[in-house]
């Protein structure tokens, strides 16, 4: 990519970020971010559709390396690293109307990750699942005041992950289930048809 376009992308993500943490997503105009930008409406079009798409722009980079493509597993540090970085923009994001249209990013981006690994009903279903969770779970996550370390998260959500998509594709390797005796224990769950 172009460096000119490198900085004004930069510039306009910087500028939706900084609103964000000053006013709801609802009150956020492509005028507010220009404002602060001093940019044109043809230099935003140019890079962007609308406010969403600079708010999720970032997304699939971040979305598709969810599932490890070799061991078809979650990974969910580089998430939730991200989201520990971003905590101050998510937090305030996150308990706004917003939240299902990120969901919904979250969830296309997902279904395209599974969609190697599973058939496109069944990747769908799946990825509409889990992008609630994770969505659900990062709210969770920037709102907590006595915040857990971001690895430890990721990696218990992991855990979720690997049952729910280990059930799904009847992988061996993915088929952990937590013990409700022991919440660190896993135990071998045998898939149901």
């Amino acid at each position: 990519m172009d460096p000119r376009d490198t900085r004004t992308r930069a510039a306009i993500t910087a500028a939706l970020f900084e609103l964000i943490q000053e006013r709801r997503w609802d009150r956020i105009s492509v005028q507010d971010i220009l404002n602060r930008t001093g940019m044109s409406r043809s230099t935003f079009y140019a890079h962007y559709d609308n406010k969403l798409d600079v708010l999720t722009s970032g997304a699939p980079q971040v979305m598709l390396q969810l599932i490890d493509p070799v061991t078809g597993r979650a990974d969910l540090h580089d998430l939730f690293a991200h989201v520990d970085e971003m905590a101050d923009v998510l937090g305030p994001l996150l308990s706004q109307p917003v939240l299902g249209d990120i969901t919904a990013s979250l969830e296309r981006n997902l279904a395209e990750g599974l969609s190697g690994s599973l058939d496109l009903t069944r990747a769908s279903h799946a990825a509409g699942f889990i992008a609630g969770a994770l969505v659900s779970s990062m709210r969770h996550f920037v709102l907590d005041r006595r915040r857990p370390p971001a690895h430890q998260v990721a990696r218990e959500l992991e855990r979720y992950i690997d049952a729910i998509l280990g059930t799904i594709t009847g992988s061996a390797a993915g088929l952990s289930a937590f013990s409700p005796d022991c919440p660190g224990e896993t135990r071998t769950v045998t898939p149901t048809s």
